[in-house]
């Protein structure tokens, strides 16, 4: 029982995110107090709140920002490629296969300056830290 906000921002477990908004999980390892997509380090803004090893990358679409490679000192950088656009009126849902075919999305504004990439076409995903939430699978 918590504030929708709160819930939304800082589930404490992947149920709480899978109940509240849309999301896309990516399993993660966690040791020495730091997440590992793979072998590949994660950057987060504060430290796991959970020291289970096995843990999830929450995803949200509104969340993730179309980038290019010089942005991985700022951003967590997925490579991918785009395999669907649905238009939803003030903004476009971004159906994305990363590299190991794990399936995203990524919501983004309709009208602005930068165009939809169209399918097929590769893409990088950018994940500021202070947006990268880690959650274990159960309650902790």
């Amino acid at each position: 029982v918590d504030k929708p906000q709160d819930l939304y921002e800082r589930p404490d477990n992947r149920f709480i995110a899978e109940f509240i908004g849309e999301s896309h999980f990516l399993p993660v390892r966690v040791r020495d107090g730091a997440a590992y997509l793979g072998e590949r380090p994660i950057q987060l803004a504060s430290p796991p709140r959970h020291q289970a090893a096995a843990q999830y990358l929450v995803l949200r679409p509104e969340k993730l920002k179309i980038v290019d490679a010089a942005d991985g000192t700022r951003f967590n950088v997925f490579a991918g490629q785009v395999k669907e656009l649905v238009y939803q009126g003030e903004s476009a849902l971004l159906y994305v296969s990363l590299a190991d075919g794990q399936p995203i999305a990524i919501r983004q504004p309709t009208g602005g300056a930068q165009s939809a990439p169209s399918p097929g076409a590769p893409i990088m995903l950018g994940l500021a830290p202070s947006d990268t939430l880690i959650v274990p699978a159960d309650e902790a």
